[in-house]
């Protein structure tokens, strides 16, 4: 199956998929460590979001390199590039989220 999509498509395929499914993991992974965050520590509110999607950042960079290094695949630089892609928009909304909160 995979030698009738050209890598170029399956490249961004994986990347949309990982995009769109981490996306959603690291948001809900924000909320969590960010409720608990507020609710364990003295922070100011506004600060437990954007300290919370700092968690995705975490998760993301690291299992990015160990894709992008182990496996040279197309598929595995794609789904490299929509982790990264995921954590750096979740950062985004968590500083935004903090910022007008």
């Amino acid at each position: 199956m995979s030698a009738l999509i050209p890598p170029q498509q399956r490249y961004w395929m994986s990347a949309t998929l990982a995009l769109t499914v981490f996306a959603v993991l690291a948001y809900a992974l924000a909320f969590v460590t960010g409720a608990v965050l507020d609710g364990t520590t003295g922070l100011p509110e506004r600060w437990a979001l954007p300290l919370g999607s700092l968690t995705g950042v975490l998760v993301a960079v690291p299992v990015a390199a160990l894709l992008r290094r182990w496996d040279g695949r197309v598929v595995a630089r794609g789904i490299a590039l929509g982790l990264l892609v995921a954590c750096g928009l979740n950062v985004v909304v968590g500083i935004g989220a903090g910022i007008l909160g």
